[in-house]
């Protein structure tokens, strides 16, 4: 993958949508513009601005909506454009800035002005056309690295697990083995009793036990994910000089030539980005990469820009008009640097993901780690749910179904149950796919996985063909896919379409279910979203029963080629 390409496709990436970003900007961007329009520009109606930034929250949200509903439509002819995310960004920005605007003038019974309108919005048109694709990179950024560690870890699990098959067995999982044997010893007399402990079992051992391992191990292994980076930003304190000042150039010209005209504004932002370059280059020097140094010198490098900026704007070129006094102009300045510290942050990632990418790849060639014990032992808790939650669950659920609908015999579900459990006891997990080889061999392994409890397909292009990690993955995939679908939509049948290119793989999953249900998210959309990196969608709708699911990721390599 090209890094042209790599750019787009971070860019265009499903987070651009993703609500948590959006949230957190939009309380960033509405408080900076309120002490804009409601302090530095016009002291006194500060209560005014409040409530019109409030107003433009509505309506950003609204746009999100929006985009959230275009994404996947696009989503569906391949890759999103990374020029459609820009230009949502700058519809975005107009939006904000309008709605600030005309609830500003209509509170405060101010006369409309197109001066102050392109004043208002052409700032916040710049501040959106940056930001959603910022989001985009940021986020894929950390879905990538996501990946990358994870398949770390599963190397080193991997090689544990060779030396040790029943090291990392839970407890946990042990016990369930044993009730399970004493459940079924007692129920074994009779066909009707052993079918219902098998749905007892699945629903009352598993279900729970599946999202107490998942919680448990949730919380301890973010200590290995993308939190790496934003402390290592933070003690490195990485700005990228160039690109930041470059924006920041960009976003100080706009506010500054309603107010000055272009020639002035020109000069002015020239001799601003000028200073904020220096400082930053300043600051990547200094040799503090503490862990409270680091962060404090991170957060006050743009202060100091911000009063660099205000003494020589002032002894250069005096005044913006209609600005008292040098306190409220740097509150000017102030806002548009809040910005620079986020767009900071997107570039600070992309370095600092290199450089990450590179320790991990120093750690491969390592055969024990100082933290491998830990990182193996939290992997094994999830895996653990993941293997309850996935295949456990759905072989005592299948065989229930096999015993009810007389598919199977009676003494042939007694002995694959009790395999299974040996199985488990003995460390041997789940039937292996690593002797799947092509896209036909899975198929119909999954489709053998999964009889009696649901008919799963899968189209493919002729010429597809997946290394064994993506082989892998795409099991995992489908699996949630059923399982969700099985559990939460009372689905029979799934169909999965595959496609692929050179960079991304795209699953497109459709069942015939009921659709989405109104409860909270479960184990099942936390499994999703760690397989994927989060790049996945999910509609339903009242017209067509069923509920689709798409899921894009990037090709996976395997290290040992």
């Amino acid at each position: 993958m090209t890094a042209k390409t790599s750019f787009f496709i971070r860019v265009g990436s499903t987070w651009s949508t993703f609500l948590p970003l959006w949230i957190i900007s939009l309380v960033v961007w509405s408080l900076t513009s309120t002490l804009l329009l409601g302090i530095a520009l016009d002291a006194g109606r500060f209560i005014p601005a409040l409530v019109a930034n409030l107003c433009s929250i509505v309506v950003v949200l609204a746009l999100w909506l929006l985009w959230s509903s275009l994404f996947r439509v696009l989503q569906k002819d391949g890759l999103v454009s990374a020029w459609c995310v820009v230009a949502m960004g700058i519809v975005v920005g107009l939006g904000k800035g309008l709605t600030t605007n005309l609830v500003l003038n209509l509170l405060t019974e101010t006369e409309f002005s197109y001066a102050e309108l392109l004043q208002s919005t052409l700032p916040a048109a710049v501040t959106g056309a940056w930001l959603l694709p910022a989001f985009g990179i940021i986020g894929s950024l950390r879905a990538e690295y996501d990946r990358e560690r994870n398949q770390l870890i599963n190397e080193m699990v991997t090689q544990e697990l060779t030396s040790a098959t029943s090291k990392y067995v839970e407890q946990d999982l042990a016990h369930f083995v044993t009730r399970a044997r004493e459940q079924l010893e007692k129920a074994s007399s009779s066909e009707s009793d052993f079918t219902a402990t098998l749905k007892e079992l699945a629903e009352l051992d598993v279900r729970p036990m599946s999202h107490e391992l998942w919680q448990k191990e949730s919380s301890q292994i973010s200590s290995f994910g993308f939190r790496d980076i934003i402390v290592s930003a933070l003690t490195q304190h990485k700005f990228p000089a160039g690109w930041t000042s470059l924006t920041l150039f960009v976003s100080l010209l706009s506010l500054q030539i309603p107010l000055v005209g272009f020639t002035d504004a020109l000069a002015r932002s020239a001799v601003q980005s000028l200073i904020t370059y220096a400082l930053l280059q300043a600051g990547r020097a200094l040799p503090l990469r503490g862990k409270v140094s680091g962060p404090l010198v991170f957060f006050l490098t743009p202060a100091a820009i911000v009063i660099c900026i205000e003494v020589m704007t002032l002894v250069v070129f005096g005044p913006l008009p209609g600005i008292s006094g040098w306190v409220v102009e740097s509150i000017l300045y102030l806002c548009f640097v809040t910005s620079l510290l986020i767009l900071g942050a997107v570039f600070v990632a992309r370095g600092t993901h290199e450089d990450i990418k590179k320790q991990i790849a120093e750690l491969r060639s390592i055969s024990t780690t100082q933290d491998a014990a830990s990182i193996v032992s939290l992997i094994k808790r999830r895996e653990t749910a993941e293997l309850l939650h996935g295949y456990v669950h759905n072989q005592l659920l299948s065989s229930a179904v096999a015993l009810s609908s007389s598919r199977s015999s009676f003494r042939e579900v007694q002995q694959h149950i009790s395999g299974m459990l040996d199985d488990l006891a003995a460390g041997r997990p789940s039937p292996s796919e690593s002797s799947v080889s092509t896209l036909d061999e899975l198929a119909h392994y999954i489709a053998k996985l999964w009889r009696g409890v649901m008919d799963i397909t899968i189209s493919y292009p002729p010429t597809a063909s997946l290394s064994p990690a993506e082989f892998s993955l795409v099991d995992k995939l489908v699996s949630e896919f059923a399982a969700n679908a099985r559990r939460h939509g009372n689905a029979t049948s799934l169909h999965i379409d595959l496609t692929c290119t050179a960079d991304i793989l795209t699953l497109r999953a459709h069942d015939d279910g009921i659709g989405l249900g109104v409860g909270r998210d479960g184990l099942g959309t936390a499994l999703l979203n760690s397989l994927s990196g989060g790049n996945w969608s999910r509609t339903s709708s009242p017209v067509h029963p069923g509920t689709t699911v798409i899921c894009q990721i990037p090709r996976v390599k395997d290290f040992a080629s």
